[in-house]
């Protein structure tokens, strides 16, 4: 092999320097090792061919999902035990996600009268959404304007600005968010920012003009 290059196989190399160690020629060393491989290889598959009763039993195995099936929602028929009667925002729902323990995806079933919200405008750092029209003719006002939704429509609000969005009813629908926490919520309409950490201490709301500079206080 010449001196320096490279390109040269490094098992062919690894072989011409051991046959100076042993005394052994490069080919005689290769032969060996090609011996040594194939009767593992062949050790190997006849420990495969013994009697099952002579291998350790094998654990019983189920798909990862097996045991998280605890629930069949119906997104038509389900029964919808959370409410909200604040003026303008009354709605019915039921937390799917939280029903299939669902840890990844949330999602939330709700159910408007006509004109009512669901929650302000408002878009989401860190998280996207998707809206997915279950039952009526819903409302979704989003940065480019108000559109008239009917059964089956799916809109995806993406995280910024640009999924800002307010649902209006009537109509049954579905929302999923990507569980990301921490997350901030903005209402461009009152110009409000909100932290939402997993925990409550610091899930706070307030107005943009009342931020302060970094410093402030330190």
């Amino acid at each position: 092999m010449p001196h320096g290059d490279h390109n040269a196989c490094p098992i062919t190399a690894a072989v011409s320097a051991g046959s100076f160690r042993c005394g052994l020629s490069p080919g005689d060393l290769l032969v060996r090792a090609i011996w040594a491989l194939g009767a593992a290889a062949l050790a190997a598959r006849r420990c495969s061919w013994l009697p099952r009763a002579r291998r350790p039993p094998a654990e019983p195995r189920s798909p990862p999902w097996h045991n998280r099936i605890v629930a069949h929602p119906n997104l038509q028929t389900d029964e919808l035990e959370e409410a909200s009667d604040r003026d303008g925002y009354r709605w019915r729902a039921t937390r799917i996600g939280r029903r299939l323990q669902s840890s990844l995806i949330g999602g939330t079933l709700y159910e408007l009268a006509g004109d009512e919200q669901i929650f302000p405008y408002h878009f989401h750092h860190g998280v996207e959404e998707w809206l997915y029209v279950v039952a009526g003719t819903p409302t979704v006002r989003t940065p480019g304007g108000e559109r008239a939704l009917r059964s089956g429509d799916v809109i995806c609000f993406p995280a910024g600005q640009a999924g800002a969005h307010a649902v209006r009813g009537p109509g049954r629908v579905l929302l999923l968010s990507a569980h990301r926490e921490p997350s901030i919520s903005v209402y461009p309409d009152s110009e409000k920012l909100g932290t939402r950490p997993a925990g409550e201490e610091d899930r706070l709301t307030f107005r943009r003009a009342d931020a302060v500079g970094y410093w402030e206080g330190e």
